[in-house]
Parts: structure tokens; C-alpha cells; sequence
């Protein structure tokens, strides 16, 4: 079972049969147009819509809060990340961020259209201007109030 983000949908490689995708997903594609018609062919196809449960959905946040990939994460992906983990199905997504949260949780992944990541990624974050590492994610820098920018580990 292939459990798909939006690029995957839109990238005309995925056939319905076989597919779950999430609500998130589908409320990412706009009414009309080429997107709208793939959607509606993938879903008649049989891909099927499931909403994860909570129990993963938090799993994942947590998961992605110890990778550093959090802040970086839509709903929507995070709901795609959880659905995998419900179903055991393999993510299809070109997003490095759910590829890295996926590896740390030993979930399957595939990339659409670029290579797959091929090591787990821990980040932290640094200050712009005072130059100060931080483990976890902040708005401003607690130090000096500059902005954060997230570096590999």
C-alpha cells in the first residue's frame, strides 16, 4: 500500500488502486484544473481516504520534535506520516522532511521525483546574529532576540 502527499498525486506516476491519502491532502488541491481532474481520477481509481489516529498523529509530532523537523512539518504532513504508520504503508513523497521523520520511525518512503534521503538528519538551530546553538526551536533567540536558522547537527 502506498500512502501519498500531494506531489505524489500530482505527479501522474501513482495509479489510485492501492493509494490512501489523507483529508489534509485532498484540502490541498484546489477545485479545477489539471490537479483537480488527477485527484478526481486517482480517487475513482480506488485510492481510499483515511484520517490517522490521534494516538499516531501524536507519536509523529513527538518524533519529529526529537529529529528537528517539527517546525518544518505541515498538518498535513504530519497526517501523512501517521497514516503510514497506521496503515504500515510506504509514504510516496519527494518532501525531506517527512522522509527524515519516516527513517527515524522506521517507516517505508520512496521519492517521486528526486532521490531518497539516505541518512537520518538531526538538526539545531543557530542564531543569525550572536552565533548561539540551540536543541530545540524558538521564535527568537533567548540570548540576544536575533532570528534562528536550522543547521545539521
Amino acid at each position: 500500500m502506498f500512502v501519498l502527499d500531494t506531489s505524489a498525486i500530482l505527479s501522474f506516476k501513482i495509479h489510485g488502486n492501492d493509494a490512501v491519502t489523507t483529508d489534509g491532502v485532498l484540502g490541498e488541491i484546489k477545485e479545477g484544473g489539471a490537479s483537480w481532474r488527477r485527484l478526481q481520477y486517482m480517487l475513482a481509481a480506488g485510492m481510499e481516504v483515511i484520517s490517522p489516529p490521534e494516538e499516531c498523529v501524536e507519536k509523529v509530532i513527538e518524533v519529529a520534535k526529537r529529529t528537528g523537523d517539527y517546525e518544518k512539518l505541515s498538518d498535513v504532513d504530519i497526517g501523512v506520516i501517521a497514516l503510514a504508520l497506521h496503515t504500515g504503508g510506504t509514504i510516496i513523497t519527494d518532501d525531506y522532511a517527512i522522509q527524515n521523520v519516516a527513517r527515524k520511525m522506521k517507516l517505508n518512503f520512496r521519492g517521486v521525483m528526486q532521490e531518497e534521503i539516505e541518512e537520518e538528519i538531526k538538526w539545531k538551530w543557530r542564531c543569525r546574529s550572536c552565533g548561539k546553538y540551540f536543541s530545540s526551536y524558538y521564535e527568537e533567540c533567548p540570548v540576544c532576540g536575533g532570528k534562528l536558522k536550522r543547521v545539521r547537527a
